[in-house]
């Protein structure tokens, strides 16, 4: 049974909090008016995914495991970053065997994704004949013929469409599988473009840095953490950490981390009573001493003063930085 998903978010913690497809910790870096809208379409054996996010972020993304992913922008309107390599207008990203990644964005950012079983992929690579399809050990940067890419495009925008305005239509099995042929020819059609072997992406070493970095902060889910202690944890000086994280991050370990707090302060504020706690307390238990600073941060991220979040009264659902469920097999198969 096809299940497709339409979804618009006001709130990035709301946004952050429905990445089903994997488990991700993204922090907003820039304030503005946040927006986002959140398509999938469950083909009976590939997931496609659409996504528009209206504000710049950052974060560590870990992929559903044994599935065959792939990921492109759908509209250029700013610049798009795996690691420290910037994606080029046109190219496809095929993730590896690794199933983390670390993605930033610097402005508005549309984008599509597909995966499927690794048996699926294996068949497609069979039907073209000497292509090998499989996730590679290293993610790759692929970059199909313009035509190649324009009709993957465009199946894939049609599938959207679909969803969004003619759900019904996607439930219907013959259309279903014909809209599930087409992509899967045009995928496949970009990834044996003649000497498509891909690009390989970073640096070995400053993705392992990094894996270790995001790994302590996930055992410290609500902690404060400081990069001199974090560079102990992790066996790295400060002025490596500072390189890794401004290549991946696009920022300092001190930025990021204060970043981070902000947005477990905004959960907090969020998940609060506001007949029980205080912002004093919330902003104190997130390592801000300095409470007129801590507002004005809070204000300048958010558009609205901590007191604001906390009046609004206790929110039922949790947000950013809280791990997700990985989807279930059942749901994308």
């Amino acid at each position: 049974m096809q299940s497709n998903i339409v979804r618009r978010y006001t709130d990035p913690g709301d946004y952050i909090r429905d990445f089903k497809w994997s488990k991700a910790d993204l922090c907003i870096t820039a304030r503005g008016h946040f927006s986002a809208n959140r398509t999938r379409i469950n083909l009976p054996r590939v997931l496609l995914h659409r996504y528009s996010e209206a504000l710049p972020r950052v974060g560590h993304i870990v992929h559903a495991p044994d599935r065959a992913l792939f990921m492109f922008a759908t509209r250029t309107r700013s610049s798009w970053f795996t690691g420290a390599t910037e994606i080029p207008c046109g190219a496809i990203l095929r993730f590896g065997k690794e199933d983390q990644s670390f993605q930033r964005s610097t402005g508005r950012f549309e984008f599509g994704a597909a995966s499927m079983s690794i048996d699926e992929i294996e068949t497609i690579g069979a039907t073209y004949g000497a292509g090998d399809f499989k996730p590679p050990r290293n993610t790759l940067i692929v970059t199909p013929t313009p035509a190649a890419m324009v009709r993957l495009q465009r199946i894939h925008a049609m599938a959207g469409e679909l969803a969004e305005h003619v759900p019904e239509v996607i439930g219907v099995p013959q259309a279903a599988r014909g809209l599930e042929q087409a992509l899967l020819a045009a995928l496949g059609d970009c990834l044996h473009a003649p000497g498509n072997d891909g690009r390989a992406l970073g640096s070995h070493h400053r993705n392992t840095i990094m894996r270790r970095f995001y790994a302590l902060l996930g055992e410290h889910p609500d902690g404060v953490l400081h990069t001199l202690e974090i560079c102990k944890a992790i066996r790295v000086s400060n002025r490596t950490l500072t390189t890794c994280c401004n290549e991946t991050l696009g920022m300092g370990p001190h930025r990021y981390l204060k970043l981070r707090q902000l947005h477990l302060a905004r959960r907090a504020l969020r998940l609060a009573d506001p007949t029980a706690r205080t912002v004093t307390e919330i902003a104190t238990e997130h390592g801000f001493w300095d409470l007129g600073r801590f507002a004005a941060a809070y204000r300048e991220l958010f558009g609205e003063l901590p007191s604001v979040t906390l009046s609004q009264g206790v929110e039922a659902a949790p947000i950013a930085w809280e791990p997700q469920d990985f989807m279930l097999a059942s749901e994308i198969t």
